[in-house]
């Protein structure tokens, strides 16, 4: 069983990024300070090509720290939402305990007041019985057989 691997993928130097990383370290560490270069026609010294190589490399490295940064901020964020929204549904309740249900100025905090219930009409209730009728006798097509002593 192997154990999960501690390291940020995410945080590991690849790609473009890699290679400009590795170009840098062999200009600094093995090409004489002194020795002129020819890149497209232009003549470089050590101390150009490191700038040349830190420039190219800047956008990568900004990069890579952003997509760190957030993900350890997306990380924080998912840690703390439980006790945020607990901390929110407690301030919720005790705003409208103090204002009241039903109080239209709930909709100032962004809560929708609560409603008195409408009492049904006569011909809603005769709906309703109608289509509970309709229920039953849909589902219990079979009428009931007498038991035989």
């Amino acid at each position: 069983m192997s154990t999960p691997n501690p390291v940020n993928k995410k945080a590991v130097k690849r790609g473009l990024e890699l290679q400009w990383t590795t170009l840098r370290a062999g200009v600094a560490n093995h090409l004489d300070p002194n020795l002129p270069v020819t890149v497209n026609g232009q003549v470089l010294k050590q101390q150009d090509l490191l700038a040349a190589c830190d420039a190219e490399m800047v956008p990568h490295v900004t990069v890579r720290d952003t997509r760190v940064a957030y993900e350890a901020a997306t990380r924080d964020r998912r840690a703390k939402t439980p006790a945020s929204r607990q901390h929110f549904a407690d301030i919720r309740s005790a705003i409208i305990g103090a204002l009241g249900a039903e109080n239209p100025d709930l909709e100032n905090f962004g809560f929708k007041p609560r409603k008195p219930r409408q009492k049904a009409t006569v011909a809603e209730k005769q709906a309703a019985v109608a289509k509970g009728k309709a229920t039953r006798d849909a589902h219990h097509p079979k009428p009931a057989t007498p038991k035989t002593p």
